[in-house]
């Protein structure tokens, strides 16, 4: 490739770049409102149980499956976000490695 094609290339990996860090703050709200919801549920399902006398090792176990669809959520919001910031690291060494072959191209 030549230093053209090298600099259209770093171009391209700046705009993922830019895409994938646009996207970070709103999957972090989603991360963070979503472990909010599960940590609430799970207290609120806990509170419940015992206050209906069951045991505390047992309402903490019967409480985990009652907020069951709140943990897939959490752990749902937690992989997209981990997914993201992998990409986003991907691309940023790409990056790096595009500009490297361009600073040899221009030095040659």
């Amino acid at each position: 490739m030549d230093i053209i094609d090298r600099a259209r290339e770093i171009d391209a990996r700046i705009a993922q770049l830019d895409d994938v860090t646009k996207e970070m703050p709103i999957l972090n709200s989603k991360k963070s409102a979503a472990i909010g919801k599960y940590a609430v549920d799970l207290r609120v399902a806990i509170i419940t149980l015992r206050s209906n006398g069951e045991t505390a090792t047992l309402a903490q176990k019967l409480a985990e499956g009652l907020c069951h669809d709140s943990l897939v959520a959490k752990e749902e919001a937690i992989g997209c976000w981990e997914v993201a910031r992998m990409k986003q690291r991907a691309i940023e060494n790409q990056l790096s490695g595009c500009q490297s072959i361009f600073r040899h191209l221009s030095h040659t």
